[in-house]
């Protein structure tokens, strides 16, 4: 798997923007494992994530196209497809928090192939 670090490889709009998203060239188009993990720049716990939020959606943008998927509590990946070619990927949380739809991004991701889903 390639980790991906919001602090280190993430996308910046301008000099002082937040992380959004990463500048990638996926070679091999298919099913891809994105694993959400701790981040220690952008204070992030997967296990405080859950113990503060029961409820959660995950986004994934990749190039033009748009992917939600709810998640169980507890989850700690989601399996998409993603086409080959360059383009920006972000993947991020949408939680509810007082009855609006917040964005919460600090998580860094891993990225791995699965070959298997790709016979």
């Amino acid at each position: 798997p390639v980790v991906l670090s919001r602090y280190q490889e993430g996308y910046h709009w301008h000099h002082d923007s937040l992380p959004e998203g990463w500048m990638l060239k996926v070679v091999k188009p298919g099913r891809y494992r994105l694993r959400f993990t701790d981040s220690k720049k952008y204070p992030f716990s997967l296990d405080d994530f859950w113990k503060q939020h029961s409820q959660a959606k995950a986004v994934i943008k990749w190039k033009d196209n748009i992917h939600h998927e709810l998640l169980k509590p507890g989850a700690s990946f989601v399996d998409v497809s993603l086409t080959g070619g360059d383009g920006r990927l972000d993947v991020y949380f949408e939680v509810e928090k007082n009855g609006k739809i917040e964005k919460n991004w600090n998580s860094d991701i891993s990225v791995e192939y699965l070959p298997n889903e790709n016979l």
